[in-house]
């Protein structure tokens, strides 16, 4: 401010003032200077506006864009953002990377394709076509080794850095799907041996 003002040139600057009572504030405050025919400054003018709700907004704001993206990097299941349109990945967290083999690095250069199988392209179309919350959407996902597994998702569109996107959950159901699939087969060996014993005794 000082080497603005020696120089002769308008400042603007955001400061931190104390009222009588010791209350802290913030002030924007402006200054214009005033020249007489000589080019020489004569005289400042200073314009004060008392910003300490927009001050207080924006802390605001970014306290809790601290605390969701704690809570999103950390959570213990798989989550991303990607564009609505490209599918590119925007931000993934920790368990994302674990579970899927890729490094974070890796998932910002892929899209939300080459984590589904290419008969699954038209599950990503309808993902990213549907505007409320939608749950238990459940597809084959593919890790970097190729290995595949199914995952039920919960999605969500939201707007990433000024751009329209969707946040997405995806939980691994493989244990669901087998303890399914083990349940399923049971029932069957069941059926068969119920429908064995009704043709023997029918047999006698």
């Amino acid at each position: 401010i000082i080497a603005a003002i020696r120089s002769g040139k308008p400042v603007r600057a955001e400061l931190i003032h104390y009222t009588k009572s010791g209350e802290q504030i913030w002030v924007e405050t402006n200054l214009v200077p005033l020249f007489d025919s000589a080019g020489g400054v004569t005289e400042w003018v200073s314009v004060e506006r008392n910003i300490t709700q927009r001050k207080l907004a924006e802390q605001a704001l970014r306290d809790s864009e601290h605390r969701y993206a704690a809570l999103f990097e950390d959570a213990p299941v798989p989550m991303w953002v990607f564009d609505n349109v490209t599918g590119r990945f925007l931000t993934v967290n920790a368990a994302a990377v674990q579970s899927y083999g890729y490094s974070t690095e890796e998932f910002m250069a892929l899209k939300l394709p080459d984590v589904i199988p290419d008969s699954e392209d038209e599950y990503f179309r309808q993902v990213s076509r549907v505007t409320e919350l939608e749950k238990n959407v459940v597809a084959q996902h593919s890790r970097k080794d190729g290995s595949l597994f199914p995952v039920s998702v919960v999605s969500k569109p939201v707007q990433y850095q000024g751009s329209a996107a969707r946040f997405m959950v995806a939980l691994d159901v493989s244990a669901q799907v087998r303890a399914e699939k083990e349940v399923q087969d049971y029932l069957f060996t069941l059926q068969r041996a119920a429908d064995a014993t009704q043709a023997i005794t029918w047999h006698h």
